[in-house]
C-alpha cells in the first residue's frame, strides 16, 4: 500500500495559518491588497457590517475570500448575527477596526467570553481640540468607549505616528503595539499614466488645484472655495477641480455661486481606477479638513496625491500629518477652518514653481518611504503572531 507523506514545509505553512475573524464596517477597494494577503496567509473570514460599499470603484472583493455580509444598514439585528458568527466560527483571533465602535465593543465582549485574543486596528489619534462643538456627554461617552477598547484589546495595530502616540498614551504599559501605515495603490503606475513619476502634467501656463474626496462637512470644501474665490481675483489661469460627491456638495455649489467663482469644475463621483487622470492634471492637492463635526482619521487621498509627486496643502485635522505631510517640506499644514491660512499657503505654492517642483519630489519620497501593502500586512501578521504564540 502506498503511503502519502506530506511535505514538512507545507505542514509548517498550515500550522502558521491562524483561524481569524476580521470584522470591518464594510468592504473598501483600497483594502483589497491587504485583505488578499491576509486571505492567502491565514484562514480568515471577513465579516462586513454593511453590505454595500460607499466608495466608487470597479474593484470588488475576491469571490474566493470567505466573507459574510450582515446588511447592517437595513438590519437592526446585525449585532446578534455578528455574535452568532463569532460563536459558530470559534476563531483563534478576532481582528476588529475603529476604536469604540459598536462592532468593536461586541467583538471584545465575544473575545472575553470565548477567551479569544482580540486585535484592535486603531486609526484613532488625539482629536480633542476639534470636539468643542460636541456636547460634553457625547465627548465623555466617546472617550470612555475608545479607552475601554484600547485597554481591553490584546494587541493594537495603529495607522501612523499620531495614532501610535495616542494609543501608547492610553494603553496599559506593555500592551503589544504594531504599526501598519495606511497604504493605497501607487497612482503613478496606473495604465496610461506614462513614465514621469513626479507630476506627469505637461507644462502649462495655468495652475490646477485639485480637491478629490467625499464631500461631507468636515472635509472643509467650503473653506477651500472661500479661499479660491480670493485666489482667482488675484491670479489669472488658476483652476479648481472638485472630484467627489456627498451630502455637502449642494451647499458647496451654492457657496461657489454666491461668491461668483468662475474657474471651478464639479466632476462628481469618479471611479478610483480613473483618479490618476485628475491627479495628473494637478499642480497642488488640497485636503482642507475643517474639523467641524469630524476629523480625518488618515486621508488616503494624500497617499494617492503624494504617489504622483504633488505638493500638499492640508490642515491639522488630518491624521496623515507628520507622516505623509510635513509642513514646509512637501507642502503646508494650516489651522483647520482658517480661510486666511489656507489662502496664504496655496498662494505661496502658486507663486513659486520651483518650490512646487521641490515639494512634489519630497511628496514622492515620503510616499515611497511609508506606503507599502507588504509592510502594512507585516504589521498585522506581527500582531497575529504576538497573540497566538503566548
Amino acid at each position: 500500500m502506498k503511503v502519502h507523506v506530506e511535505n514538512p514545509l507545507r505542514i509548517n505553512r498550515k500550522r502558521n495559518k491562524a483561524k481569524i475573524v476580521f470584522v470591518q464596517p464594510g468592504y473598501a477597494h483600497y483594502r483589497y491588497p491587504l485583505f488578499d494577503m491576509i486571505h492567502r496567509n491565514h484562514d480568515v473570514t471577513f465579516i462586513f457590517i454593511r453590505s454595500k460599499s460607499i466608495y466608487p470603484s470597479r474593484l470588488s472583493p475576491d469571490p474566493e475570500w470567505n466573507m459574510l455580509f450582515l446588511n447592517g444598514e437595513n438590519n437592526p439585528f446585525w449585532i446578534l448575527k455578528l455574535l452568532k458568527h463569532i460563536f459558530t466560527l470559534k476563531p483563534e483571533v478576532i481582528i476588529t477596526g475603529i476604536s469604540g465602535s459598536l462592532h468593536t465593543i461586541v467583538s471584545l465582549a465575544a473575545g472575553k467570553i470565548l477567551k479569544i485574543p482580540v486585535i484592535l486596528w486603531s486609526l484613532s489619534w488625539d482629536t480633542s481640540g476639534f470636539r468643542r462643538n460636541y456636547p460634553y456627554w457625547k465627548n465623555f461617552q466617546r472617550n470612555i468607549r475608545v479607552t475601554l477598547s484600547t485597554k481591553n484589546a490584546d494587541a493594537i495595530v495603529v495607522s501612523g505616528s499620531r495614532s501610535r502616540e495616542f494609543n501608547r498614551k492610553i494603553s496599559p504599559e506593555g500592551k503589544p503595539l504594531f504599526t501598519a501605515y495606511q497604504s493605497t495603490e501607487d497612482q503613478s503606475l496606473a495604465p496610461g499614466m506614462g513614465t514621469n513619476v513626479c507630476n506627469g502634467k505637461a507644462r502649462s501656463d495655468s495652475i490646477t488645484i485639485l480637491y478629490l474626496s467625499r464631500i461631507v462637512e468636515y472635509k472643509g470644501l467650503d473653506i477651500l472655495i472661500h479661499a479660491f474665490s480670493c485666489i482667482e481675483k488675484e491670479y489669472e489661469n488658476v483652476n479648481l477641480i472638485v472630484a467627489g460627491d456627498g451630502p455637502f456638495r449642494e451647499y458647496c455649489e451654492k457657496v461657489s455661486h454666491t461668491l461668483k467663482v468662475k474657474n471651478i469644475i464639479f466632476y462628481g463621483d469618479i471611479q478610483n481606477e480613473d483618479a490618476w487622470k485628475l491627479y495628473q492634471k494637478a499642480d497642488i492637492f488640497v485636503l482642507p479638513c475643517s474639523g467641524k463635526n469630524g476629523t480625518e482619521a488618515w486621508g488616503l487621498v494624500i497617499n494617492e496625491a503624494t504617489s504622483m509627486g504633488i505638493p500638499i496643502v492640508t490642515t491639522d485635522a488630518v491624521g496623515a500629518v507628520g507622516d505623509l505631510v510635513k509642513d514646509g517640506i512637501n507642502g503646508y499644514v494650516v489651522k483647520a477652518g482658517s480661510v486666511s491660512e489656507l489662502l496664504r499657503a496655496i498662494k505661496r505654492l502658486i507663486s513659486d514653481e520651483t518650490m512646487r517642483e521641490c515639494m512634489g519630489k519630497e511628496s514622492r519620497r515620503l510616499f515611497e518611504g511609508i506606503n507599502s501593502y507588504e509592510k502594512m500586512y507585516e504589521g498585522f501578521n506581527s500582531a497575529i503572531r504576538s497573540v497566538t504564540t503566548k
